[in-house]
């Protein structure tokens, strides 16, 4: 039972090395300026929101009572999209949003004010049978505060490739991602519908836009092809070059952008960290194959993405 197991672990960490790997670093990233950032991130919801598996995309209602993830299993074989409510100053179990659980869903974005949804999914329109890629979708929040049913974004957005990660602003401008190493794109929301998305000038695994859009996060590889948090900013029409995140919210291991929140002093990310003070068995000891199994399944701090909260100060 062991080694099947490790193989699906290591089957679940392949696609984010091979990230690394396929986006390398700006010419820059290795002497690129550096900015301060003295807080220290906040594990989200352990052993409820952030679990075992990989909890990641992760983007809160204003209100801060509901959170909005993707979890999948080890082996990236189905993402869904999940809603976990704050109860008492504790997050409950979450449970799968309405609209998702039957095809490969992630990568969600909630605007700041909590009415629009979007996402990636290899759904169809009317189709039974599931894509080959993954489009951009959107959900909008009805009047009774339900959500409606999905709609896929025009095809000037979408593509043959993969869109990944978008990220929403106030104004409804859409920034996202695409499979290829390419820039990170840019749809403004015109009378109600998309324009044709435009490049940034900057590119990188996952970004999240503030509200505002005068700055944003960007998780990109760093000189030693490792995947941390950057900040951009931007003054009018001009964005700053990336400057990396000085501080403990980057790790040695992976971090991912989820969302700035609706007040623009939040950010949410994932990372596959392992934090200190988390005890694992010396080398030497005699162990079981369902001790192995429980070490990996039964706790957080696996090395498989979690969910976590810090304070963003005012950027200079």
């Amino acid at each position: 039972m062991t080694q099947p197991f490790l193989h699906k672990i290591s089957r679940a960490l392949a696609p984010i090395s091979l990230l690394a790997v396929a986006c390398p670093p700006p010419a820059l990233a290795a002497d690129a300026p550096s900015l301060p950032l003295a807080a220290k991130p906040r594990l989200v919801g352990e052993g409820t929101v952030s679990g075992p598996f990989h909890d990641f995309a992760p983007a809160l209602t204003a209100d801060g009572r509901t959170l909005l993830f993707t979890r999948t299993d080890v082996g990236f074989s189905r993402m869904t999209l999940m809603q976990a409510r704050l109860v008492n100053g504790k997050w409950e179990m979450p449970t799968v949003l309405p609209f998702s659980g039957r095809w490969n869903d992630g990568d969600g974005a909630l605007s700041p004010d909590g009415a629009r949804y979007v996402f990636i999914s290899n759904r169809t329109e009317g189709g039974a049978q599931p894509k080959a890629d993954l489009d951009l979708w959107q959900v909008m929040r009805q009047a009774d505060g339900s959500w409606g049913e999905p709609t896929r974004l025009p095809d000037h957005i979408n593509s043959g490739l993969n869109e990944t990660y978008p990220s929403l602003a106030a104004d409804g401008t859409l920034y996202f991602g695409r499979a290829g190493g390419g820039p990170i794109l840019r749809a403004k929301l015109v009378n109600g519908a998309y324009a044709a998305p435009e490049p940034m000038p900057f590119t990188g695994m996952s970004f999240a836009i503030a509200p505002d859009q005068s700055f944003g996060i960007l998780a990109m590889a760093d000189a030693n092809r490792n995947i941390d948090l950057f900040h951009v900013g931007r003054d009018g029409q001009a964005w700053s070059a990336p400057r990396r995140l000085d501080g403990p919210v980057n790790s040695p291991q992976m971090e991912f952008t989820g969302s700035i929140g609706a007040d623009g002093k939040t950010l949410l990310f994932s990372s596959t960290r392992r934090d200190a003070g988390v005890t694992w068995p010396r080398q030497g000891t005699l162990r079981s194959a369902a001790d192995v199994d429980g070490e990996l399944l039964g706790v957080a701090h696996n090395g498989l993405r979690n969910i976590y909260s810090i304070d963003l100060p005012a950027f200079p």
